[in-house]
Parts: structure tokens; sequence; C-alpha cells
């Protein structure tokens, strides 16, 4: 069976990694616009109690249901990385 490459941006960087190396429910996407929760916890290294606390806690983006109630979440990658700017700016803004 064929397995495409996976793209991964890690720290700012993108790295093209074979998807031979990640379990199947990794690699598929249902639109590559959003992530689904297990791409959310490669992303960040995250587990799903840390995405909870994330969700909870101000600042991190919620996700949205694709196709109505009964569908999984998925995490926009633009809010993500706004997400992620902002942080970043924060984190050059504080004092030394």
């Amino acid at each position: 069976m064929f397995r495409p490459l996976l793209v991964l941006r890690v720290n700012g960087t993108t790295t093209m990694q074979k998807a031979l190396s990640l379990p199947r429910h990794h690699v598929v996407s249902d639109h590559p616009k959003y992530l689904s929760v297990g791409q959310v916890r490669i992303r960040y290294g995250w587990s799903n109690s840390t995405i909870a606390r994330r969700l909870c806690s101000a600042g991190f983006p919620a996700p949205i249901r694709l196709g109505g109630k009964t569908a999984a979440r998925r995490w926009s990658i633009a809010d993500l990385e706004a997400w992620e700017a902002s942080k970043a700016e924060a984190k050059d803004e504080a004092p030394s």
C-alpha cells in the first residue's frame, strides 16, 4: 500500500517524513487545512489531557466540528499558527 509523505512543522521549520514510520491514523487527514487531535498531539508533543487543559485555558484555539454534531473535532491550521505567533510575540516582549 502506498502512503504519502507527511509534512510536519516543528518549531517553525518544515520537515518531510515518510508516512511508513507513523501510524496510519496520523497520516490520514479529512482536509489539509485542519488537524485531528492525534495530529495536534504530534505537532506539540502533548497528551490528550494536556490538550484538554489548554482548551480550558484562555488563548488556545477551540476545535471546530466538520460535518455536524457527530463529526470529529478538527483544529484549523491557520488558528494554530496564529496562536503560535501570539505565543512567540509574548515571549519576545517578556522582560528578561
